[in-house]
């Protein structure tokens, strides 16, 4: 199975660990591609997985609408997710710092799975 994995910003959190583990994981049974966004584009091979770094904007100019919308970075994900032709995307952390929440627009043409994270363990909790 074709699997891309998607993380917003890696190395930069928690959630960017445990979704690079896991594509590392899954990559001894399928084909993973691990997809973050960083400071440039690049592909690279790390410990026998393929990763590819998609340019965010830098950190100074990132508006707050970069959270919503981010053309550029769609356009990008959109480009690589239909080149590799997945039979599923795995979605972790998308928000804030990463790839602008319309990246969620993706997840209609691809079948998909989302993890999700929270930072204070209060998700489902009482």
């Amino acid at each position: 199975m074709k699997i891309a994995v998607l993380c917003g910003h890696y190395p930069y959190s928690g959630a960017g660990v445990i979704a690079f583990e896991s594509a590392q994981e899954l990559a001894h049974r399928h084909d993973v591609t691990f997809i973050h966004g960083g400071e440039e584009d690049r592909v690279s091979d790390e410990r026998g997985l393929r990763v590819v770094s998609v340019k965010l904007p830098p950190e100074p100019g990132r508006q707050g609408w970069h959270l919503y919308w981010n053309p550029g970075v769609i356009r990008r994900l959109r480009a690589l997710l239909r080149d590799m032709n997945p039979d599923l995307v795995h979605f972790h952390i998308v928000q804030r710092r990463s790839f602008s929440l319309a990246s969620l627009l993706l997840s209609r043409r691809h079948r998909s799975v989302w993890t999700l994270h929270c930072v204070a363990g209060t998700v489902g909790h009482e």
